[in-house]
Order: structure tokens, then sequence, then C-alpha cells
């Protein structure tokens, strides 16, 4: 078994409501890159239901709400920006579909040197 593994199995025991939930495991990725396998596990409860609350929920309800509230900080705060989207017919629903993987990675989809520097 993996510590990524042993990590995310053991938080799905530990809190059997959120469960697994896919992002978790981009995040636990890097804790483990940086701390032991047990800090990473603490950490990683600590993201999830202290940090984030209802981000990894199976409902989604927090990061989909962050997600609409983005969207609407872009077309209050960058109309510009918010007009372009328009334009290009990038509905709301498809934007959203992109933040939400973005969200629950916590932008982990940059490279992990950019991510890790200090």
């Amino acid at each position: 078994q993996s510590a990524l593994g042993r990590v995310l199995r053991t938080y799905s025991l530990w809190h059997p409501t959120i469960g697994y939930c896919q992002g978790m495991n981009f995040v636990c990725a890097i804790l483990l890159l940086i701390m032991a396998e047990e800090d990473a596990f603490w950490l990683l409860a600590a993201i999830v239901e202290d940090v984030l609350p209802g981000f990894y929920h199976p409902s989604l309800i927090g990061v989909n709400t962050d997600t609409h509230t983005l969207l609407d900080m872009v077309a209050i705060k960058l109309p510009e920006v918010w007009q372009s989207m328009q334009i290009l017919r990038l509905d709301r629903e498809s934007l959203c579909s992109v933040f939400v993987s973005w969200f629950m990675c916590l932008f982990n989809q940059l490279p992990s040197e950019s991510m890790l520097r200090a």
C-alpha cells in the first residue's frame, strides 16, 4: 500500500460522511511530499473539515458556492472579462465545472515547482 492510499483510506474511515472525494488525492499527494504520513492525514482532515467545509461533502455545496461566487465577482469586478466570456458563449455551468475541479485540487493543476515554491 502506498502512503497516499493509506492516508485516503484512513480518512474515509475516520469521516465516513465525507469518505473519499476525487480531488483529495491531489491535495494529499502534495502534503505527502512535504511531511510525514500521519501529519499529512491530520492536515488533510483540517483542510477538509475546517478550512474548506463542504468542498468535499457529497453535495459539493462548499465548492459550488465558491465557484458561483467567483463568477459573480468576475462579472462585477472584471466586466470586460465577463463580457468576453459571454461573447464566446461560455455559459455559467460550463465555467463552474472547470472551476470546481481547479478549486477541489487546491489549484494543484499548476506545476509542482510553482506550488511548492516558498
